[in-house]
């Protein structure tokens, strides 16, 4: 599952039917009362797992690049912008674990998946990863941006 992202970017698998429901008008507006410390701005990370695919590499970073954490919600992107609404964030250790919400293009209403998300800082990278239907599924590692 290591190129899930690209594959669902790509249209070529659809999250729709396991647990898709629509979006909530103006869901992406919702202002957050969860102080996250991982709040800021994101790229990937070099080593983008691509197979050193250069066009690879330049689709997955306008894809899943940048990464912005603000609060409980987390956007990606700069192709297609998705998002992530996060359920009851929490701190195991040093990791943020929540459910959330994924809509995978902010700019067309539809549907949303449920999800579970983790993001896990690892020495000056911070690792994120999703989990859906409880299988694990690719992990990006990002590096804060500045």
């Amino acid at each position: 599952m290591r190129h899930y992202f690209l594959l669902l970017a790509a249209g070529l698998i659809s999250t729709a039917g396991c647990g898709a429901m629509l979006v909530p008008e103006a869901a992406s507006e919702t202002t957050s009362s969860f102080l996250n410390p991982l709040d800021g701005v994101y790229v990937l990370a070099d080593g983008d797992d691509s197979g050193g695919d250069a066009a690879l590499a330049m689709f997955t970073q306008g894809m899943f690049s940048p990464l912005t954490i603000k609060g409980d919600v987390v956007r990606y992107g700069n192709l297609i912008v998705g998002e992530f609404q996060l359920i009851d964030p929490a701190f195991q250790g040093n990791t943020l674990k929540a459910d959330a919400w994924w809509h995978e293009d902010v700019g067309d209403p539809g549907d949303m998946t449920e999800v579970a998300v983790e993001f896990r800082p690892s020495g000056k990278f911070l690792e994120f990863t999703i989990f859906e239907d409880g299988e694990e599924g690719a992990t990006l590692r990002y590096k804060r941006k500045g």
